[in-house]
């Protein structure tokens, strides 16, 4: 006899006797191989019972104070026959009641890989604040060294990251080009407007080339991989996890250039802003409250409390600025202070994943300094945190944290997935383990289930659900990129995949949320750079930037524009491209889906690209004629529930199977079955 057990927040729940609770679960489905986050979920209903009304505190009687909170998902845990089974989430949907009496609770249950998303949430790149460590004085000094060298290196918490920023030669506003036939004229006309034609980087000592401000720094994304687990409690990648490892250089060499705005990252003039950090750490003052120096964290509030506050920020000259308030950081609040006046922001607070930042926008005026103070009350609570002074000084910081790209972290872990076609799940220990496909097949075993098999009736289909399959990148929206798809009638990095045009079905897309950059070589020189403008030569946003970058040294000279007309002859400079590396023979991976013409090295001979490299032994499996889709039923003892992997393969009779996805009534074992024949 099985029993299944359900645990809310540790405590056991009751169950109808006569509800069947059924769960589905499956990794890479055939019908919609571009998921990457493996979950499962099942609605079913609860009784009302004294017990079940205590753990969801008579959810119906909205008129009690710090009630169950149905906006959240909740801790929970599901046993057969008091072995473990899975661990997850659940979410209340509604509370069913007859002559106005509680009768039932609806609820569904999600598989624990959902945390993911449960906790990141909606927060923007610019919510990592662990990536506030890395900055780097925005001079034209620092960035000429930095263009030169293989990156910068940062050393945190004791750690030191090599190469975690590069200088990349792509510019935000204008096109480079090289022309040494011609004497170009200067970067700056008379009249302080850019021209066009002093981007050459022919070097003749005048003031032009590449002037310093079109300039922004890229950061390794193995690092946005690391802020993350660090922002976020309860998200922790296994030690050899993809996204962990240093030894794949297609993934640990990929780095993400830090464009958040069109055009400079500094916009002209002497205002700046500034992230307010003078605050002193405090963990113990206030419940559900910590300061940290830069940011004010709030956790652990239930139902509806809310912390009050009130945010004065004190200004000791007399012009004009603007506060802006952060939450995880998404805009919170902002307001103004005319000619020096105080900027008061009163309201409430609410649980945060990363914290409330406030930044501080003004003019550079010497010897003005500003205040923070959160005076903060909750209940019968009430403390104030007082910050130091803090100036907004004329030196330019880029800060890593405030110049990620406007996309969500979700959306950034997302797009990696569809790149490298990657799969999550949590092991033992409740990390999570993120590995390519192939790799978590291999983790598989055999298993035999010959004898649950119900072999009167099954069902074999075609496990081609689409004749098609396109890989691409969804922004593909600079000039060069264009041009090269008008030419060409494809994608910059596109590939699709088809065996017979007679084969019926629609078009199946997977698409990464990033821009792809197409690079230029300049005829005759070792330059190559790239662009951020569109196809009207203006610049702009777009998606986020992923590229590789490559050092050239003893290279063609090119003209460097400091502050003009200082201007600096260059032989060594980093060059941004799509392939690992410049030579195929020394690595010919590269971040195309499909194999190209490497921009630097005019060859087809970089084979390593995504789709090659992580997809095409699936695809050509899911495209092979022999391949079946087969629907088998099956009762399945508890001992095998409790320990098969959706890597396994089954056996039934002489014949080996993969898992598409399996259905089970848990309190029966009885089981819908989609399984894939293997070649």
């Amino acid at each position: 006899m099985r029993k299944v057990q359900l645990f809310i927040s540790g405590e056991q729940v009751e169950l109808f006797n006569d509800e069947s609770i059924s769960l589905t679960q499956t990794i890479q489905n055939v019908k919609d191989i571009s998921k990457v986050f493996a979950n499962f979920s099942k609605s079913f209903t609860l009784p009302a019972s004294k017990t079940n009304n205590k753990i969801f505190k008579h959810y119906y009687n909205y008129n009690i104070n710090n009630g169950f909170d149905a906006r959240k998902k909740v801790d929970a845990q599901i046993e057969l026959n008091h072995l473990p089974f899975q661990s997850g989430k659940i979410k209340l949907d509604s509370v069913s009641l007859k002559n106005g009496v509680a009768y039932s609770y609806k609820v569904t249950f999600y598989g624990e890989i959902v945390d993911l998303k449960d906790i990141i949430g909606d927060d923007d790149l610019t919510s990592l604040s662990w990536l506030s460590n890395f900055t780097r004085s925005y001079a034209a000094t620092t960035i000429r060294s930095d263009l030169q060298s293989t990156g910068v290196s940062f050393t945190v918490d004791a750690t030191t990251y090599t190469s975690a920023w590069v200088m990349p030669l792509i510019t935000n506003s204008n096109r480079l080009f090289y022309d040494s036939g011609v004497t170009p004229p200067n970067y700056f006309n008379t009249d302080g407007t850019v021209n066009p034609l002093g981007s050459n980087l022919y070097y003749n000592g005048n003031p032009h080339g590449v002037y310093y401000e079109e300039l922004k720094y890229a950061i390794r994304v193995w690092l946005i991989i690391k802020a993350i687990e660090e922002s976020y409690t309860g998200i922790t990648f296994s030690s050899g996890s993809f996204i962990k490892l240093t030894s794949n250089p297609q993934f640990y060499n990929l780095y993400l250039w830090m464009h958040r705005e069109s055009g400079y990252a500094f916009k002209p003039g002497q205002e700046t802003t500034k992230l307010y950090n003078q605050f002193t750490s405090d963990l113990v003052s206030m419940s559900n409250v910590i300061m940290l120096n830069d940011k004010l964290v709030i956790y652990g509030l239930t139902g509806g409390d809310t912390v009050a506050f009130t945010l004065t920020i004190t200004c000791s000259g007399g012009n004009d600025y603007i506060v802006y308030v952060k939450k995880d950081g998404s805009d919170f609040a902002q307001k103004g202070g005319a000619s020096g006046a105080d900027v008061v922001i009163t309201g409430n607070l609410t649980n945060t994943s990363t914290g409330y930042q406030i930044y501080i926008q003004g003019p550079v005026n010497a010897g003005v300094n500003y205040t923070a103070e959160w005076s903060l009350t909750k209940g019968a609570e009430n403390h104030d945190y007082l910050g130091g002074n803090m100036a907004i000084t004329v030196a330019q910081t880029f800060v890593a944290q405030e110049q990620m790209p406007n996309t969500k972290v979700i959306d950034f872990l997302t797009g990696l997935f569809k790149m490298f076609n990657l799969t999550a799940r949590k092991n033992a220990d409740g990390e999570i383990v993120v590995e390519t496909l192939s790799d978590f097949y291999a983790t598989g075993v055999e298993r035999d289930i010959t004898q649950y098999v119900d072999s009167s009736a099954s069902e074999v289909s075609v496990a081609l659900p689409f004749k098609e399959l396109k890989f691409e990148y969804k922004g593909r929206s600079t000039k060069i990129a264009k041009l090269y798809e008008e030419q060409e009638g494809i994608g910059w990095g596109t590939t699709e995949y088809k065996v017979d045009n007679e084969l019926y079905g629609d078009t199946y897309t997977v698409e990464a949320p990033f821009e792809h950059l197409q690079f230029e070589r300049f005829s005759g020189t070792d330059i190559q750079a790239g662009v951020c403008i569109n196809e009207n030569d203006k610049p702009f946003v777009g998606l986020p930037i992923l590229f590789y970058p490559y050092l050239v040294t003893g290279g063609t000279a090119i003209s460097f524009l400091n502050v003009p007309p200082t201007v600096n002859s260059l032989t060594s400079y980093l060059i941004p491209s799509n392939s690992v590396d410049i030579a195929a023979g020394t690595n010919d991976d590269t971040n195309h889906f499909s194999v190209e013409i490497n921009e630097y090295t005019p060859t087809d001979a970089f084979n390593g690209s995504l789709f090659l490299n992580y997809y095409s032994d699936y695809v050509e499996d899911v495209f092979d004629e022999k391949r079946r889709l087969i629907k088998v039923k099956a009762k399945l003892p508890v001992s095998f529930l409790v320990s098969y992997s959706l890597a396994d393969t089954l056996r039934i009779g002489d014949e080996l199977y993969l898992i598409n996805s399996i259905t089970t009534n848990l309190n029966t074992g009885d089981s819908d079955l989609e399984l894939l024949n293997k070649l």
